[in-house]
């Protein structure tokens, strides 16, 4: 459904203050063009983009703040984001008129926070490197010892795959098996984008990663595939207000475009 006019007030407003700051963890290739998209909507207000890897984010903004800055109208990074700055106060509220068109399990009935996209968690296999019918199947037969010694490739900021497997699993047999798949010596990294582009490079034979860029290395045409282990961990991605946001009016116009 096309995008409903907006409030003739917050346009006014948003024109008048003419920028407007995003701080996102989304890739550059997917960041930019919808940065670009808003400013050809709306050519009277300039996107200022500071994209950073979801840790990295969460750390900038809560930096900033202790300094007494408060530089970014909207931010979008990992759940985990939410309860850290709410704590702080950095949140404002609001809400979208956009609503109306989402669940209501995917945005804060208080207006604090949005989800812009919904990320599940895969398994990725070189397909040079894995036979089909040697694929692990389950969590369980990750553990096999063909698979130990840098053969798997893992985020050293996964905390939200161990919060999902904890929330299925209970804590105790979680943290039990991450202490089983922790002793296979999987190569620890950060950043989705490159552990999965090395996996299809043939540097790794197995990637925990999002589905989302296994997907997309296999749509370029790399050697790789993926299936989703269950239970499948789904992270959410949310956007956010600043509650001391330097442009209020811009960053509620700019999160209705995203929404």
């Amino acid at each position: 459904q096309a995008q409903k006019s907006p409030d003739p007030k917050l346009l006014e407003g948003a024109k008048k203050e003419g920028e407007i700051v995003w701080y996102t963890s989304m890739a550059l290739d997917q960041s930019k063009p919808v940065a670009d998209a808003f400013e050809k909507k709306y050519p009277f207000i300039k996107v200022t983009l500071f994209r950073s890897g979801g840790g990295a984010l969460m750390n900038k903004v809560l930096t900033e703040a202790r300094a007494g800055r408060y530089a970014f109208d909207v931010v979008g990074g990992r759940g985990e984001m939410i309860q850290a700055f709410k704590e702080k106060n950095l949140l404002g509220a609001y809400r979208s008129p956009e609503t109306s068109m989402i669940d209501p399990d995917l945005f804060d009935k208080d207006g604090y926070w949005y989800v812009y996209y919904v990320v599940p968690n895969a398994l990725g296999y070189n397909t040079k490197l894995v036979k089909k019918e040697e694929v692990p199947m389950t969590y369980e037969a990750l553990l096999n010892p063909k698979w130990k010694g840098g053969s798997i490739s893992m985020d050293n900021e996964a905390y939200l795959l161990l919060q999902g497997l904890t929330s299925a699993w209970g804590k105790e047999k979680a943290v039990d098996y991450m202490k089983r798949l922790a002793a296979q010596d999987p190569v620890l990294t950060r950043g989705n984008t490159e552990r999965v582009t090395f996996t299809g490079a043939g540097q790794y034979s197995l990637v925990i990663a999002y589905a989302h860029t296994v997907e997309r290395e296999k749509f370029k045409g790399a050697p790789i595939d993926g299936i989703a282990l269950e239970p499948a961990v789904v992270e959410i991605d949310p956007l956010m207000i600043g509650s001391k946001a330097p442009h209020p009016n811009a960053a509620r116009l700019f999160l209705d475009f995203l929404l």
